[in-house]
């Protein structure tokens, strides 16, 4: 079997530098900073209160909205079991509690959040199904109290207006740049 503990040290949890967090092979943008959360992290503003990340992946925008001191509490939520880890290494934050679920399935516990921030995935299996961004969507808006707001970045291609503006009752479209944008909804 050789090659064999080369190819799982490969795949194995390390430290990427031009992250300076700890990441894995096979996790969403693992090896990178994705443009679209780049574009979010740029627009973001202070939080405040209890939030969530969804589709947390290493905690890139979870450890963005931490540094707010007004932030309370902030749930981070994945699917991918070893983006969990590697978030629970890089995030490191008391006021953060980390969950594996998978948010298109509801019954998170979540509510009267007065935020949540996403870079929600589109891909399935390899295939575009942009279900997965509407549902992230739909749970945002069943988390968050009245008054509250999802920061969301996607791929300007995603048909997403039409989802906010169906759970939102205001919908600002705050930045459009390299085939990303990123809009603010308010409960």
């Amino acid at each position: 079997i050789s090659g064999l503990e080369d190819a799982l040290h490969e795949g194995g949890p390390r430290h990427i530098d031009n992250l300076a967090l700890c990441t894995q092979a096979g996790i969403f943008s693992y090896d990178r900073l994705d443009p679209g959360t780049a574009l979010l992290l740029a627009h973001l503003p202070p939080l405040a209160g209890a939030g969530a990340d969804f589709g947390c992946g290493l905690g890139i925008l979870a450890r963005a909205v931490l540094h707010s001191p007004k932030v309370t509490a902030q749930t981070l939520i994945d699917l991918d079991r070893r983006a969990i880890e590697m978030a629970t290494r890089n995030v490191g934050d008391p006021r953060a509690t980390l969950r594996w679920a998978d948010i298109r399935a509801g019954g998170l516990g979540l509510s009267r959040l007065d935020f949540v921030v996403m870079n929600p995935p589109f891909h399935d299996g390899g295939a575009e199904d942009q279900a997965l961004g509407q549902a992230f969507i739909a749970r945002a808006a069943e988390a968050l109290r009245p008054g509250g707001s999802l920061w969301l970045t996607a791929n300007t291609h995603l048909p997403y207006e039409a989802p906010l503006k169906a759970a939102f009752k205001s919908v600002t479209l705050k930045a459009s740049a390299g085939g990303y944008k990123i809009y603010e909804a308010r409960r």
